[in-house]
């Protein structure tokens, strides 16, 4: 076939050149496709061959040859549609979320419209041009032929079927597209179904059959599988109904049909009938789609090619599914609409839907609504089931633009142009928030229902949507410009190009001939009810409860009632007092002053502080002591005993009450290292009646003569000289608490907090107003797997975006974000109303218990609160207790109660140690269901009032279970009662305390409640609290099938777990601590954040770290004998059960085999990695020593974030005798031949230090979508971290703080992760590419997205890792084990057969060869190690990493701790040497002698048959042991690939060019001029990286000229260097400028464009992402985060979409035009000059770090009109012309945004002969001085 041998150069994602047979000339290429060949004969300029899915250089696949569909035999089994489970058509059930995972997509979407209503074959042959030129944002199976989905939806072609059928009326007929089963008895089932129900209906006549005319040779293998038989059905409706009701005839038609079809599938078990799919059943569209490319699908279906097919619009969209198991019924456009994108919140729309789709009622259906319900089907996919929820809407008579806006909300608060301008269509969206929540994720929706056509965006705009009109009545809307290759021929006619930004709609109405934008149509839409009168019908909180009744002011509990009440509720430990915060560091000096010692307290990351008078012995040797000032008379420390020294002694000192020590010490005087321990015993005499909390203190005790005694050994302490003595003093960085604290007497049980949860969580959060930092991971067990009792919400991890959604930034990015709650009944989303329904308004989840009272007494709205405690004693009590609650729930909610009100609320005296309440969780969870099964659950909301809940992720995951609010009484009285205590006010008044009220302390305890939920909400992409709400985005690990049935129903549990009698006993457990036989003066604590000596098992432990130091010979000694070693291994071998892995055992393949048999360690050492960490994160030292090592062993090491400095790059041949190089004199232990390379290279989302140089010099590009610690999530590098070398990798300024944004800015999507892809591989196309992903549940189906996206190598990261800063509730709760997720991408990655085409590589907590041995059977060809690397470079595990205070250097960048590092490259050779030594003793026990015999053998993992755990007997590892199958090839072959190819590009024409080489080589000058199409993407990157190779970035001391003309595709001019300028007379789409580091690009439309270049969007979004240099001058507007992260480049633009200089660190933007919203949010550096005519920007601009001022200053002035004259000669734009006109006048009109770290820069510091005159300011009084921050 011809198309089968066309070619295009741009070939997209999947389509790489080894494959293309045959390509076509530049002028075959070129042709003007305004005159576009049929379908038959797509242009190859644009639409690559269509069987060119490839992901690598492989022989085609040929499709197997066939006569006809039916002759296909099925050889695909994996994930058919007919063994998909179907929906239970009568009981309301929550949707299964393990059924979502399995599929995920994104793609390219458009329409073309003709306003005159003109049917014509043109507009179909333009939309299947379109259609192929979007082919690389679509992808294919593993055949590399059958393509994802693609489809077209037209008006119905009646003048092409009535050459079939002449006899059709088109007024009353509908035609149903049919796709059918594919064998004749299952199509004759099908079709007597039809029959059946269009006889029973009786309105309906069938008047004709028709077989689609197709061309199956064109289908793919995997599509062939399930490849349906396709008829049209017509029917003719018998009364004569026309329009709208016909079209709701047909749609009862098809809904009825598709119960019957379940019906019969569940009577019979025909599960062949699950193939049965009805397309479109209407009397206005037609779609036609199938498992498809964009080229093919004109080919597949005849009936495209036919001229007698007009229509007046058409829909298109390209599908990329994440997973490649063909389901023809998945490609789209679907009834309505066609959708680019994925709802994050799916499960819980779903959830809602299902609960009160039988109050969707409407005259219209007469009755009939049951008929087809259910609405939504979990079987199809998030896109399928927002068409059902729309389709039903359009179908009831809602208006399709007012469907669009009720499911898809824009982001209306805080919106300055909707509150000046359009308040009405504010009060619109308030009102259909109280009765549909939001359908939320990155979305571009394109619908129609017939009479209208329109697209619209997602609220926070993350899908690129561009729209042009032309002067013949023709509307266009894509996801990318240059569709039609008509950029310059169409220019004259073209009267309007735009794009949509967030939120944003446009509509053309076929009918009226009008195209509305967004502004106008809302407005419509808006004034279509009285909206602000509706809503002010109901109650808002702030209404209900005043500010000054809002804060209880005094404590509300005893504290022996609160300390109970704490014990018995199964949190951790606490202690009401507080500690220091500051971060002061002091050496013990014997000198007689007065001072402050404050240690640090390393385990919580805080400061400690006692203070007193400091007292000494008569000589050096006597004993210092600390006199207390407060309630301790006097407390003595004595230290010593460095355990990497034993001749220091141990120390011990007493002290009576007088302060008189007793005892002395002495310090040993030996050189020793840093210490790793250091022992203090110390004895304090107590005053009587004074009580004291010693939970801070380890191995603490109180005996009878009222003294407390303790032995501490604490972590981290070093000898130093001391200055005035010369002796030895100690110097503490302490990782436990010194000091002691007065605590309440009496006893808090029952919610089961402690120290760690008080002390760092509660109080912290009521200080600081923000949740808590931490580092290191999580190295604890798995709540399943520990032995210490856990509260429910740890069994819980926190699901997150990566890949196919963005997370979004909730402090930048935060005005698309609300945390909107409405409590009572929803009303009817069909007759909406003034009755609709009556709610409480709250702007927060997080209720007082003044507002709860307010709510339940003043609202008007009938409650009832139900307790929670039950009757223990006997098994099955609490699975009874949650039945017998959840009846009486459904009782009362009957009886009309709009408020359930949860609650564990009791008195002291009411506490029994026989009634131990039902875990709030488990009780929101049971009753939330049992509600849905009930179909009552929108009659009513849920607050839970409770002891349990103190944590952000609490709070979350009891909104995400079905909670409206949550009142955590017990969290709010613990603020209270800590600022009432002495201790409290006595920082307070010494100034180590802000002075915070019992208010202030309550208000910041809520502020960091809803700032922490924000952020969970954010990780998963989701905008509104109201869409989370109910939307389960968790994974459970550790809770049997019972209890998940019950309470969670829908949520994955794979490994099984805990019964309901196992979790009544730890309830009980926890209960029955609220009664001790003594009265209660501390808490348990149960070390699950600090490691404590009787508290939770840490991986990461001190023996752990002192066995490993001794075995590897820690400094660069020589390696201690093997023995050694296996010391450290036994010590991890008979460690506690902390990770699944530790539950599996290996079984032998046969005996074992002789060791010299098996393959040597260095071949092993070729699969170790070490993980990203950046410098900046951790040290130089560090940093160079791991790279050194790595290198040394062929291993790899990973820059992490932050960019490298070239000299790393070379060969040592500087090393002298003692290891030392004047290159690296901070290191030891070097050798001749070393390289501090890092071989992975990473971008990240900061793109700090990513230049085109950095990229070249890479054996590896690592694609950081996650990272273990906190996934989803982005980072700060604190100022404090950023010295000078830092700053000048990172192309920012020292001292400034450097934000890493969340990983949304170019890889919104599956397609746009393919494109940055193939944007690295473009610049250095000799690298492979990784993609750096975290595990959860569904990984596999992404790790399937990212294969065929073109990726060389997947990363699998556990949720345990992480060095730096992160919240402490992503620390713990988020992200899944690396076990689980290995296995789920290896074993998908095989059953869709792409295994062969990636290598997986895996880490996460990482430690021994066992580790190794297990992750390889598991799936893993490499492996990396992290935490493991630092302690074997030097790493005490001090846990201050985030502090920049690590005592021995390896986390800091203060010069005087990396002094201290004490590791060398030959530290961690050793210790890798040491795990491949291991590895190979044990494939040698299996009886292998190779790691290619094991890698994918789950099939040899076994469970442990003698695994005892404390909780339960029932985890289930099934589905680790499940073996994959056997994958083509070995881990050896996937490891030594080639790297995978982009196919033919314009960069391999250009560099083709002799002259060209020669200007690189020689640096010359060139000049060559190109057009361009959509398809050439990433043009100049490869020229780019090819001349960054020969002469870095700057260097390049020629000029290479390219002129080009036409449409740019992505990533157009993305890593430029100096010495390279660009034009592009036409247009552009997004990444523009992505990371360039020098050059000049200028973007111009064609000259003889009608529209006003300013008006127009020439670029699409992101533009200048990361960039490091240059310039670029566009002559129209551009999208959205423009200059987002730019670090040094300067543009000129003439206006620009919302978050305009996002996260920017320099250099200059110049924005000419309108803006959008939220300017310069985390703009650090550089500075921003905006022409504000109509005075607006002000409202637009985030000011949380920038400050605005008029240009003050000479040097910006010239800045500024320097800039603007290169934009005039590059341009010629009139706008730039316009303003120089009349400089003096419009020079006043610009606003220049600074921040902090550009104040005193010559264009912003106004100094007396600097200062410049305004003239024409739009404001009287402008402040002359420089901007105020």
């Amino acid at each position: 076939m011809e198309l089968r041998t066309a070619s295009a150069r741009g070939s997209d994602t999947n389509c790489r050149g080894s494959i293309v047979n045959q390509p076509l000339g530049r002028q075959a290429r070129l042709c003007d496709l305004r005159r576009a060949p049929a379908p038959s004969q797509p242009s190859a300029r644009h639409a690559r061959p269509w069987h060119a899915c490839a992901m690598h250089a492989q022989p085609s696949v040929e499709a197997t040859q066939s006569s006809s569909p039916q002759s296909v035999a099925p050889t695909v089994s994996a994930g058919q549609p007919s063994s998909r489970l179907q929906p239970n058509q009568q009981v309301q059930e929550a949707y299964d979320l393990d059924t979502f995972l399995k599929e995920r997509d994104a793609c390219g979407v458009g329409f073309i419209a003709n306003l005159r209503h003109e049917r014509m074959h043109k507009i179909l042959s333009q939309a299947v041009t379109a259609l192929s030129c979007m082919e690389h944002r679509g992808a294919c199976s593993a055949d590399q032929i059958s393509g994802d989905g693609a489809g077209i939806m037209t008006q119905i072609p009646w003048d092409l079927f009535k050459q079939d059928l002449p006899d059709l009326n088109e007024q009353d007929t509908g035609v149903g597209m049919l796709f059918l089963p594919n064998d004749d008895k299952h199509e004759a089932d099908a079709i007597q179904i039809i029959e059946e129900v269009v006889k029973a209906e009786g309105n309906c006549k069938i008047v004709g059959w028709r077989d689609v005319p197709v061309d199956s040779e064109v289908v793919g293998r995997f599509a062939r599988v399930t490849q349906p038989r396709i008829k049209q059905v017509f029917l003719e409706h018998t009364q004569g109904a026309t329009g709208d009701e016909l079209e709701r005839e047909m749609f009862i038609l098809r809904k009825v049909i598709e119960k019957a079809k379940f019906a019969k599938i569940a009577k019979d078990g025909v599960s062949a009938l699950s193939d049965f799919y009805i397309c479109t059943m209407s009397s206005k569209t037609i779609c036609y789609k199938g498992m498809l490319q964009s080229a093919a699908l004109g080919q597949f279906y005849k009936d495209l090619q036919n001229e007698a097919y007009t229509t007046a619009f058409a829909m298109y969209h390209r599908r990329f599914s994440t997973n490649t198991t063909p389901k023809w019924p998945l490609a789209q456009p679907m009834r309505f609409m066609g959708h680019n994108g994925e709802i994050n919140t799916l499960q819980g729309n779903l959830n809602w839907v299902s609960s009160r789709e039988h109050s969707l009622t409407h005259p219209v259906w007469e009755g009939r609504e049951d008929e087809f319900l259910p609405i939504c089907n979990q079987a199809e996919s998030d896109s399928a089931n927002l068409d059902h929820m729309a389709e039903y809407c359009v179908r009831t008579g809602v208006d399709a633009s007012q469907t669009l806006m009720m499911l898809v909300p824009e982001a209306y608060q805080n919106h300055p142009t909707l509150l000046r301008k359009y308040p009405e269509v504010i009060d619109f969206y308030e009102y259909y928030e109280g009765l549909q929540e939001g359908w939320d994720g990155p979305a571009l929706l394109v619908f129609s229902d017939g009479n209208k056509i329109g697209a619209r965006l997602d609220r926070n705009g993350l899908r690129p949507a561009r729209y042009w009109e032309t002067d013949d009545g023709m509307v266009y809307v894509a996801s990318e410009v240059g569709v039609l290759g008509d950029v310059l021929s169409n220019a004259s006619h073209v009267v309007r190009k735009g794009r949509l930004g967030p939120g944003q709609m446009v509509c053309a109405d076929l009918h009226d001939g009008t195209f509305k934008e967004h502004a106008e149509i809302a407005r419509e839409v808006a004034a279509g009810a009285p909206y602000k009168e509706w809503v002010n019908s109901n109650h808002r909180l702030e209404e209900l409860v005043t500010a000054t009744e809002q804060y209880h002011q005094e404590t509300q509990m005893e504290s022996a009632q609160v300390l109970r009440l704490q014990a018995a509720n199964g949190a951790l430990t606490m202690c009401l007092f507080s500690q220091y915060t500051g971060q002061k560091r002091r050496v013990l000096r014997y000198s007689k002053e007065e001072y402050l010692f404050v240690a640090q307290e390393c385990l919580f990351g805080r400061m400690v502080e006692v203070s007193g008078d400091f007292l000494t012995g008569e000589s050096p040797s006597g004993l210092a002591l600390l006199q207390s000032i407060s309630y301790v008379h006097v407390l003595s420390l004595a230290a010593g005993s460095c355990l990497m020294q034993p001749e220091c002694d141990t120390i011990s000192a007493r002290v009576d009450s007088q302060g008189v020590g007793r005892d002395a010490f002495s310090f040993c005087e030996a050189e020793c290292m840093p210490c790793s321990r250091v022992t203090i015993e110390f004895t304090i005499s107590l005053d009587s009646g004074v009580s004291l909390d010693t939970t801070q203190l380890p191995n603490c005790s109180i005996d009878p003569r009222n003294e407390l005694a303790c032995h501490a050994c604490f972590e981290a302490a070093e000898l130093l000289p001391s200055e005035d003595t010369g002796l030895r003093s100690m110097q503490l960085c302490l990782s436990a608490t010194v000091g002691v604290s007065l605590t309440l007497a009496g006893g808090m049980c029952h919610a089961g907090l402690g120290q760690e949860d008080s002390g760092m969580i509660i109080e912290g959060m009521a200080q600081q107003g923000a949740e808590p930092t931490y580092c290191m991971g999580d190295d604890i067990p798995l709540a399943v797997l520990s032995d210490k009792p856990h509260m429910l919400y740890n069994y819980f991890k926190q699901r997150f975006a990566q890949v196919t959604n963005p997370p979004i930034d909730p402090l930048r990015e935060g005005l698309v974000m609300s945390m909107t709650m409405r409590l009572g009944k929803r009303g009817n989303l069909l007759q909406p109303g003034p009755d609709a329904y009556s709610q409480v308004l709250l702007n927060s989840p997080m209720l007082l218990e003044s507002e709860l009272e307010a709510i339940t007494t003043q609202a008007g709205m009938k409650n009832k609160t139900f307790n929670l405690h039950y009757e223990s004693g006997k098994p099955g009590a609490l699975k009874a207790a949650v039945q017998a609650l959840c009846q009486d729930v459904e009782d009362a909610v009957k009886s009309g109660c709009e408020l359930v009100v949860l609650s564990d609320r009791i008195s002291e005296e009411e506490m029994d140690i026989k009634q131990p309440p039902i875990p709030t969780l488990l009780a929101v969870g049971a009753v939330h269901h049992h509600l849905i099964r009930a179909g009552l659950r929108t009659e009513t909301s849920i607050v839970a009032e409770t002891a349990q809940s103190f944590s952000t992720h609490h709070t979350a995951v009891l909104i995400g279970y079905g909670a409206h609010a949550v009142c955590p009484y017990l969290a709010l009285e613990t603020c209270r009662q800590w600022r009432s205590t002495p201790r409290t006010a006595s920082l307070i008044k010494s100034g180590k305390l802000a002075d915070l009220t019992v208010e202030d302390t309550q208000r910041n305890y809520k502020k960091a409640l809803e700032k922490g939920v924000l952020k969970i909400l954010s990780k998963m992409g989701i905008s509104l609290l109201s869409c989370y709400h109910g939307a389960q985005i968790f994974e459970i690990y550790g809770l049997g099938q019972d209890i998940v049935d019950t309470a969670f129903r829908g949520s994955v549990s794979r490994i099984g777990g805990m019964t309901f009698d196992d979790l009544q006993k730890e309830v009980e457990s926890f209960w029955v601590k609220g009664f001790p036989e003594k009265d209660i003066t501390k808490l348990e604590d149960y070390g699950f954040i600090a490691s404590r000596p009787r508290g939770e098992y840490h991986a990461n432990n001190q023996q752990m770290a002192k066995l490993l130091h001794k075995a590897i010979g820690l400094g660069g000694k020589k390696a201690a004998p093997m023995e050694a070693y296996q010391a450290y291994e036994n010590h991890q071998n008979n460690a506690p059960v902390a990770v699944l892995r530790d539950a599996l055992s290996l079984e032998p393949v046969g005996p074992e085999v002789d060791l010299d048999e098996v393959e040597p360690a260095e071949n092993i050492m070729k699969r170790f990695c070490t993980g990203g960490m950046s410098l900046g994160a951790i040290s130089r030292e560090t940093h160079e020593t791991i790279s050194i090592a790595m290198n040394r062993i062929n291993g790899k090491s990973n820059s992490g974030e932050g960019g490298e400095d070239p000299v790393r790059w070379e060969h040592l041949d500087n090393i002298d005798k003692e290891g030392n190089s004047p290159t690296f004199p901070h290191l030891r232990g070097l050798q001749r031949g070393d390289t501090a390379n890092s071989r992975i290279k990473q971008v990240a989302s900061g793109r700090f230090g990513v230049t085109p140089q950095f990229l070249a010099n890479a054996d590896q590009m690592e694609i950081k979508i996650a990272q273990g610690a906190k996934p989803g999530e982005g980072g700060q590098l604190p100022g404090k971290k950023v010295s000078p070398y830092i700053a000048n990798l990172r192309r920012s300024k020292p001292g400034v703080p450097l934000i890493s944004p969340p990983p949304h800015h170019d890889i919104y999507s599956i397609e746009d992760l393919a494109q940055l892809i193939y944007d690295l591989h473009q610049v250095n196309p000799y690298s492979k590419v990784s993609v750096k992903l975290v595990a959860q549940a569904g990984i596999g189906t992404v790790a399937s997205g990212v294969a065929k996206a073109n990726a060389d190598i997947i990363q699998i990261s556990g949720h345990d890792g992480g060095t730096g800063a992160s919240p402490l509730s992503s620390i713990k709760h988020a992200g899944g084990p690396m076990e689980m997720g290995l296995a789920d991408a290896h074993q998908t990655l095989v059953a869709n057969e792409l295994r062969d085409r990636v290598t997986l590589r895996v880490d996460g907590g990482m430690r021994s060869g066992r580790d190794v041995l297990v992750s390889a059977a598991l799936g893993g060809d490499e492996f990396g190690f992290g935490t493991v690397a630092m302690i074997a470079t030097g790493c005490i595990m001090a846990r201050v990493c985030h502090t920049n205070n690590c005592p021995v250097g390896v986390a800091s960048q203060r010069e005087e701790l990396r002094a201290r590092f004490p590791g060398a490259p030959g530290d961690l050779v050793n210790f890798f040497a040491f795990v491949a030594q291991e590895v190979r003793m044990g494939l040698a026990r299996l009886g292998m002698r190779s790691m290619d015999e094991l890698v994918g053998r789950a099939d040899l993992l076994r469970q442990k048959e003698d695994l005892q755990l404390g909780k339960t007997t029932h985890l289930d590892m099934s589905f680790l042991t499940t073996f994959a199958g056997h994958e083509p090839g070995n881990s050896t072959q996937r490891r030594n690939a080639e790297v995978h190819s982009n196919g033919p590009c314009l960069d391999d024409e250009i560099l083709a060019d002799p002259e060209v080489q020669d200007a690189i080589k020689n640096e010359g000058k060139v000049h060559r001029e190109f057009d361009i199409v959509n398809t050439d993407r990433a043009t100049l990157g490869r020229l780019g990286g090819a001349i960054a190779k020969q002469h870095g970035d700057s260097g390049f001391a020629g000029q290479i000229s390219i002129d080009f003309k036409g449409s740019a595709g992505q990533s157009f001019g993305c890593f430029m260097v100096s010495g390279m300028k660009t034009t592009v007379v036409g247009e552009a789409n997004d990444y523009v400028g992505k990371g360039m580091a020098g050059g000049d690009i200028a973007i111009m439309p064609p000259a003889d464009s009608s529209f006003k270049p300013e008006d127009a969007s020439i670029v699409g979004n992101t533009c200048l992402y990361g960039a490091t240099g240059g310039r670029l001058f566009v002559n129209g507007k551009a999208g959205e985060r423009f200059a987002v992260r730019n670090s040094l480049a300067m543009a000129v633009v003439e206006g620009a979409g919302d978050h305009c200089c996002e996260y920017m660190t320099g250099g200059a933007v110049v924005c000419l035009g309108a803006v959008g919203r939220n300017v310069g949010a985390g703009m650090t550096g550089g500075l921003g000059y905006f022409y504000d005519e109509d005075d607006l920007l002000e409202a637009k601009v985030n000011s949380e770090i920038v400050a605005m001022q008029r240009v003050q200053t000479s040097a910006g002035e010239t800045q500024l009109r320097e800039l603007l004259e290169a934009h005039v000669e590059y341009t010629d734009s009139t706008r730039a012309k316009h303003i120089l006109s009349d400089w003096k006048n419009n020079l006043g009109k610009f606003w220049q945004l600074v921040p902090p770290s550009e104040a005193g820069t010559p264009e912003v510091y106004a100094s007396e002969d600097n200062l410049i005159k305004h003239e024409g300011s739009q404001k009287e009084s402008v402040d002359p001085a420089p901007a105020k921050f």
